[in-house]
């Protein structure tokens, strides 16, 4: 595997979430939905025209909320397995990888929070890749 690929290995935890994030939103939209379905009337009379019943917005935000729920079980699948890889790791190498590929940092914020240089942080993320080896 080069290290390009085990690159796109490490970004799908973020890639997932970032998913998962748009997924939420969409769940929460469609529940606003359920409050904007008029009740309605029993008259008695037939009534033209296509309304959105209460059980279609009910079903929008279920499948919303499945959509949600898959890319969070995806996720959390990507999470495990990079974590069973950077165990393999020394403590800086994990701790450059996990900031950079779970927490999403840039460059310059890894660095800075862990304590290294720029440069440093680079080497540590090029010894690390080496280790890694994804199934």
């Amino acid at each position: 595997m080069t290290n390009q690929e085990k690159k796109d290995w490490l970004k799908r935890y973020r890639k997932h979430m970032n998913r998962a994030a748009v997924l939420k939103r969409r769940a929460i939209e469609c529940r606003s939905l359920i409050d904007s379905v008029p009740a309605q009337k029993i008259t008695g009379m037939p009534h033209g025209g296509t309304r959105r019943s209460m059980a279609d917005a009910v079903q929008i935000v279920i499948d919303a909320e499945n959509e949600f729920d898959a890319e969070m079980a995806l996720a959390d699948r990507a999470l495990k397995e990079i974590m069973r890889e950077t165990a393999k790791l020394t403590d800086a190498q994990e701790k450059v990888i996990l900031y950079k590929y779970i927490d999403g940092m840039e460059w310059e914020d890894v660095a800075t929070t862990a304590d290294y240089s720029v440069r440093q942080t680079y080497e540590l993320h090029g010894q690390a890749l080496k280790r890694i080896t994804p199934q």
